[in-house]
């Protein structure tokens, strides 16, 4: 018990000398220079740009419920649809 405690002493000791001022004015040079400027406004539109890939959660797929044969398409694959467009 003595000998931990003696050894605790020592150590704290020791760690406690190496804090003294006398290493901080010997690491203390001249203050580096610095220049200031005026800032300046700018216009400046907030815009958020993200790269990265979309997948869907489910898949769907559109089956057709009755037989015969397309004559003609009154749309554009890939195209927005809007009320009144002529779909048949």
């Amino acid at each position: 018990m003595k000998k931990v405690l003696l050894l605790s002493t020592l150590s704290g000791a020791i760690l406690l000398a190496g804090c003294n001022d006398a290493g901080k004015q010997a690491g203390q040079g001249a203050a580096p220079l610095v220049v200031g400027q005026q800032a300046q406004t700018i216009a400046h539109q907030q815009s958020k740009s993200y790269i990265g890939r979309v997948e869907a959660v489910e898949d769907t797929e559109i089956t057709a419920q009755v037989t015969g044969y397309l004559k003609e398409r009154h749309f554009v694959e890939g195209k927005w649809l809007t009320k009144g467009i002529y779909f048949m």
